[in-house]
């Protein structure tokens, strides 16, 4: 409330005053002589555009004004001096309300600016929104994708290593049967020599076999490898007496220079699967000589060695081992490389285990194959 004195209430002249925005009252005092007789004293009003107001007796030493709007406003106050219809005394007073912060020039304007900067920012963070969201789905189709290619890439490698490794032996073990069994052949010792061929050819499709329920097992990605503390001595005297029937037949010394205090950290199951393929190839392209299961250990790295006196791999067929231990079982022109199902296996569980495999092979004198892991 402001508070403004009228001393004396002079007429005829204009005052001019000025309030700001948060101004709701407005009281104007009037001060008279005091032999003034307020009984006959009479003083009016106008605000603005509206009728005169009669200020009564008892309101005599001022006037309230309540809640004026912004902007100018012209207050005129007149006093009878005589007895005439126009005997009147007049003061104007211009009062000024500030203008509230809404209507003042530059609220518009900022106003605008306000909404343009929303609504920008609206679209700037809904154009980042739907960015997002397109990597996030680009993400989901790429898996989807590279999950579709790899069922794909599955899906064909087992129908060639099926029609390649399987097939063949088995229309072979058809054919020998069947000469057989016409009675065919006579001779004893060529009927024996058949029988051999088809024990090797069968143990040949059941390890095949086996390879493929593990390959697709660990291809598909739903086994998760169970990482423990291995006995490597008692895993790797299981495999020698499993494949030394066979080794001791062909007159090869089949060992283990391990001794009964190694342990190491991987998945058994897996580790017992490469060595068995490893032991399985040297096996059979060993004819004489030995074949030799060690250990041996750096800092960083554990490395596991099987080592043969074999008939050793050419460059050629080594290059081709190396692209299917990669996964590359397909050649270019879609015909599955001739190395055997067992280098598809190991390859793919060296990348399960995160080891990495090392060959090295000189025709005629033999292959040494190392599985070197990292020591975590």
């Amino acid at each position: 409330m402001y508070h403004l004195l009228l001393l004396p209430l002079q007429l005829d002249r204009f005052d001019s005053i000025i309030f700001d925005n948060n101004t709701n009252q407005i009281f104007l005092e009037f001060s008279v002589p005091r032999f003034t007789d307020q009984e006959n004293l009479l003083i009016q009003y106008k605000l603005d555009n509206q009728p005169w107001s009669l200020i009564k007796n008892e309101e005599l030493l001022g006037l309230n004004l309540y809640n004026l709007s912004s902007g100018w406003h012209e207050l005129i106050i007149r006093k009878r001096t005589g007895f005439d219809t126009n005997d009147f005394a007049y003061t104007k007073v211009a009062i000024y309300i500030d203008k509230k912060y809404y209507e003042k020039w530059w609220f518009i304007p900022v106003l605008l600016l306000g909404l343009t900067g929303i609504i920008w920012m609206t679209v700037l963070l809904s154009n980042k929104n739907l960015q997002r969201k397109k990597k996030q789905l680009q993400k989901q189709v790429d898996l989807q994708t590279k999950e579709l290619k790899k069922a794909l890439n599955t899906k064909e490698t087992l129908i060639s290593v099926v029609s390649h490794d399987m097939i063949a032996p088995l229309k072979f073990v058809s054919y020998i049967t069947d000469i057989l069994g016409k009675g065919i052949e006579k001779d004893p010792q060529k009927i024996n020599d058949a029988l051999t061929d088809i024990k090797k050819t069968t143990d040949k499709v059941l390890s095949d076999s086996l390879n493929i329920i593990s390959w697709i097992k660990y291809s598909s990605g739903k086994i998760k490898t169970e990482r423990q503390s291995i006995d490597l001595y008692s895993l790797t005297e299981e495999i020698i007496q499993l494949f030394s029937p066979l080794a001791n037949k062909k007159g090869i010394n089949l060992y283990s220079t391990i001794n009964n205090t190694v342990a190491i950290e991987s998945d058994p199951n897996i580790i017992k699967v490469i060595i068995s393929n490893l032991v399985s190839n040297a096996v059979k392209n060993t004819n004489e000589g030995y074949i030799e299961i060690s250990f041996s250990h750096t800092d960083s790295e554990e490395i596991l060695t099987i080592k043969d006196t074999g008939s050793g791999i050419s460059k050629n067929k080594l290059k081709r081992i190396h692209e299917v231990l990669k996964g590359n079982f397909m050649q270019a022109n879609n015909e599955a490389i001739s190395t055997g199902l067992g280098y598809l296996i190991i390859g793919r569980l060296i990348s399960v285990i995160k080891a990495k495999i090392v060959i090295d092979s000189t025709p005629e004198r033999g292959t040494e194959v190392k599985i070197i892991s990292s020591v975590k």
